[in-house]
C-alpha cells in the first residue's frame, strides 16, 4: 500500500507535516467534449460552432458556451484534464475549476457525477455558488471549515482556495487518494488541512460497515462512485443502483465534539448518505457554544425507516431553536436562466441574496398553514434565552409543516445560515412580512 493510505489505515489525523512524499505518476493530457449545451436544439436555422474563436465569444468568456452555439470551439469550451496514475494503480484526472477563484481538482473518470462537473468545471454549480456566499469573508479571515464527507475533496480544495483552514473526514481510501492529489497540486493548500480517515457518528465509538461503489458491471456504463452506503442503526438509507460493483470497508466512528477543537466555524457541512442528522447530533455542544456561521447538509426522506426519518426532523428542529434560517436547494445544476457569474463571484450577488434558494419553510408550507402563524411560532422558537418546551413546539411545528410542503425530492441540500445577512432576506415564503429572527448564542442544555 502507499505510505499515505498506510498513514491513513492508523486512523490518526494527519496534517502536512505527516505526509511522506507523494508519488503519483504524471501521465499525458487530454481534451475534454467542447460544451455544446447551447447547439442542442433541433431548430436547423440555429448557427453551428466555428472553426475559431469570434472576438463576441472572448468578451463574453465561459458564459459563452452554454450561450452561443458558434462558440463551442473557444479553448475555455474545451478544457483540456491531465492524467495520473495513483501509487494504488488507479488513473485519475485533473483539471482548473471555472471558480472564483480557480483550483486543481483531481477526480475519477469513471465517476458519472464528473461528467456534468466536467462540461461547467464546477461541481453542483447553484451549491458551490452559495458555499461562496457563505463562507468567502470568514475564509478570507482565516477561519475554519469542517467538512464531513469530502468525497474527492471539491468543497474542501475550494474552501482551501478561499483561504479558509479546513478539517475533512473521508474514510474512504479511494477518495483520499484523489484529496490528496488535490492538494498537492495546489501550493499552500496542504499547510491549512487536517485529514481524518474514520467516518462521524453519534454515540460512543463504533466500527461501521460501509460498501464502497468502485465500478459498474457494464463496461459501457459508469457507477456514482460517491454514494458510500453506510450501514447503520437504520440499515442502509442511500443504497446504490443496479448494476453497481462495491467492496466492503469497516471504518471506527468518532464524534466531533471529541476531535475538533472548540472554535468557531465558517461552515459545517455533512454529507454521508442518510445519516447526517447523526452527525450534527456529535457536534451538539460546538454548535451551542460556539459561532458556526453556517451547517450544510443533505437529507434524505428516509420514507423506508420510521427512525431514520425522525431523527432527520430533530435535526431540523435544533438548527430552528438555534436561530438560523434555512434555505435548500433541490437541484444544484446550472439552467440557462441561472448561470454563474463571469469574473470575481464576491462581486455578484449570490443564490441567497437574489432569492434563487427556496425558502424552508416556503411557499407551499405558507400557503398551507399561513404566513402570520408561521412568523409566530419562528418568533417563539427563536427568542433568546434558554430553550423550554414552547420554543420546541414551535420548532416542531415549523418543520412539520415544511417537511410535509416543501421537501418534494427524495433528496435534498440544506443550507442554513445564523449571520446578519441571513436575517434579511431569509423571510418566510420568500414573502414580505416579518423576517427570520436570528438569536444570539442559545444556552442549549446539554
Amino acid at each position: 500500500m502507499h505510505p499515505i493510505l498506510d498513514a491513513l489505515a492508523s486512523m490518526q489525523p494527519m496534517s502536512s507535516s505527516d505526509w511522506p512524499a507523494l508519488n503519483w505518476r504524471r501521465l499525458s493530457n487530454t481534451t475534454l467534449n467542447a460544451d455544446k449545451s447551447a447547439c442542442k436544439s433541433k431548430d436547423k436555422s440555429k448557427p453551428k460552432p466555428r472553426p475559431d474563436c469570434l472576438p463576441e465569444c472572448r468578451e463574453l468568456g465561459s458564459r459563452s458556451c452554454q450561450a452561443r452555439c458558434e462558440c463551442a470551439a473557444c479553448a475555455f469550451c474545451t478544457p483540456v484534464a491531465q492524467q495520473w496514475r495513483t501509487p494504488t494503480g488507479v488513473l485519475l484526472e485533473s483539471l482548473t475549476s471555472r471558480t472564483s477563484p480557480p483550483f486543481q481538482f483531481a477526480y475519477n473518470p469513471v465517476d458519472a457525477d464528473m461528467d456534468s462537473m466536467k462540461k461547467g468545471l464546477v461541481v453542483e454549480p447553484i451549491l458551490t455558488h452559495a458555499w461562496h456566499e457563505a463562507t468567502w469573508r470568514c475564509c478570507a479571515k482565516g477561519g475554519r471549515i469542517v467538512d464531513v464527507g469530502g468525497n474527492f475533496g471539491w468543497f474542501t480544495l475550494f474552501s482551501l482556495a478561499l483561504g479558509c483552514h479546513v478539517t475533512v473526514f473521508e474514510p474512504v481510501p479511494a477518495f483520499q487518494d484523489a484529496l490528496l492529489l488535490g492538494v498537492a497540486l495546489n501550493p499552500g493548500f496542504a499547510e491549512r488541512l487536517t485529514l481524518h480517515s474514520s467516518l462521524v457518528h453519534d454515540g460512543p465509538p463504533h466500527n461501521f460497515s460501509m460498501l464502497v461503489p468502485t465500478g459498474h458491471r457494464s463496461p459501457r456504463k459508469k457507477a456514482h462512485l460517491g454514494m458510500t452506503a453506510m450501514a447503520g442503526e437504520h440499515g442502509i438509507l442511500k443504497a446504490n443502483g443496479l448494476g453497481t460493483i462495491t467492496q466492503k470497508l469497516t471504518r471506527p466512528s468518532v464524534r466531533l465534539d471529541e476531535v475538533v477543537p472548540a472554535q468557531d466555524l465558517c461552515l459545517l457541512k455533512a454529507d454521508v448518505e442518510g445519516y447526517e442528522p447523526q452527525v450534527l447530533h456529535s457536534a451538539k455542544r460546538l454548535l451551542a457554544t460556539r459561532d458556526v456561521a453556517a451547517v450544510q447538509v443533505e437529507l434524505t426522506h428516509a420514507d423506508q425507516s420510521p427512525a431514520a426519518r425522525c431523527a432527520g426532523l430533530r435535526m431540523l428542529r435544533q438548527l430552528v431553536v438555534l436561530g438560523y434560517a434555512t434555505r435548500q436547494i433541490a437541484m444544484p445544476y446550472l439552467t440557462r436562466d441561472r448561470p454563474l457569474p463571469e469574473g470575481v463571484w464576491s462581486m455578484a450577488a449570490g443564490p441567497w441574496a437574489s432569492g434563487r434558494m427556496r425558502a424552508f419553510p416556503g411557499e407551499h408550507a405558507t400557503r398551507v398553514v399561513g404566513h402570520r402563524t408561521l412568523a409566530r411560532w419562528q418568533k417563539a422558537a427563536t427568542a433568546p434565552g434558554p430553550k423550554g418546551p414552547k420554543a420546541w413546539e414551535a420548532a416542531s411545528k415549523i418543520v412539520d409543516a415544511a417537511f410535509r410542503a416543501d421537501f418534494l425530492t427524495f433528496s435534498t441540500n440544506f443550507l442554513s445560515r445564523r449571520d446578519e445577512s441571513a436575517a434579511g432576506p431569509g423571510r418566510i415564503g420568500n414573502k414580505p412580512g416579518r423576517p427570520w429572527r436570528v438569536a444570539p448564542p442559545p444556552s442549549w442544555q446539554l
